[in-house]
């Protein structure tokens, strides 16, 4: 979840492992493991940046709301 949020705040691989403090190459993997479970590619070359799919959108604020549901249930 964190490497698809600075994603898609840093446009670019390279500046969202710095922003996380990781490497490109651990971002990508977490990359990788959320289109293992959703089946589908998360980023998509927008000129001269990269940018969440659809599909990477709709997981994100998914996740997003169940955190938010739970924190608001008490769990």
């Amino acid at each position: 979840m964190e490497a698809l949020q600075a994603v898609a705040r840093a446009g670019s691989l390279t500046r969202a492992a710095d922003m996380l403090s990781m490497t490109p190459l651990a971002v990508c993997r977490q990359l990788a493991e959320v289109e293992s479970k959703i089946g589908q590619p998360v980023l998509q070359p927008y000129g001269r940046t990269i940018r969440l799919t659809r599909a990477a959108l709709l997981f994100w604020q998914n996740m997003n709301r169940t955190s938010s549901d739970s924190l608001q249930s008490g769990e």
